[in-house]
């Protein structure tokens, strides 16, 4: 049975991610590498803007873009890797599996 976002128990998403405050010269160290982007709207990061790191894959994004995107979404839009589980799970026989 497949269940939309609104059917679960779910947390926002975005409230349990920590977000920090952007700095150029730390952003090596950070894991942006080259890319100084945020890959939702295509906008350079800025000095002092807050930004959100997935805490899987790693990748960084405004978090006001971020926030947005896992409204409606529950994995990382570059590459799909899931964000959570934030959600209670089912147990309705299916192994113990989060339905979404």
């Amino acid at each position: 049975m497949e269940r939309s976002i609104d059917d679960t128990n779910c947390q926002s998403n975005s409230n349990l991610l920590t977000s920090f405050k952007y700095k150029e010269k730390e952003a090596g160290k950070e894991g942006f590498g080259d890319d100084y982007e945020c890959p939702v709207c295509l906008s350079g990061f800025e000095e002092g803007e807050d930004v959100r790191k997935l805490p899987q894959c790693k990748h960084s994004f405004h978090a006001a873009c971020i926030d947005m995107w896992l409204y409606s979404h529950l994995d990382c839009p570059i590459c799909r890797t899931p964000v959570g589980p934030f959600c209670e799970q089912e147990n309705s026989g299916s192994g113990g599996a989060l339905l979404v």
